[in-house]
């Protein structure tokens, strides 16, 4: 194949790429923002007991489930109410 040939094969494939690139990226935005709220499923308890009251949180995400490293900084909620645990 001659060296003409060869130049637009390639800028053929780089286009294409381009193309798949920009394809993939478009998708990504059109889904929209990321959804960051999380349930939580369980109960809170103070001496044994349901908690019932005003309390601090502190929220921290790790890259593990043991032995990890923290992602991002530490969320902190202040004064929130909990009823029965």
């Amino acid at each position: 194949m001659n060296t003409y040939r060869l130049r637009i094969l390639f800028v053929i494939s780089m286009l294409l790429g381009v193309m798949i690139a920009l394809f993939g990226i478009h998708r990504a935005l059109a889904q929209g923002p990321i959804d960051t709220r999380f349930s939580y499923q369980g109960q809170l308890k103070e001496s044994g007991l349901l908690a019932h009251g005003t309390y601090d949180f502190q929220f921290s995400l790790y890259d593990a489930p043991s032995d990890g490293t923290q992602v991002g900084s530490t969320l902190t909620r202040d004064d929130v109410t909990v009823t029965d645990g």
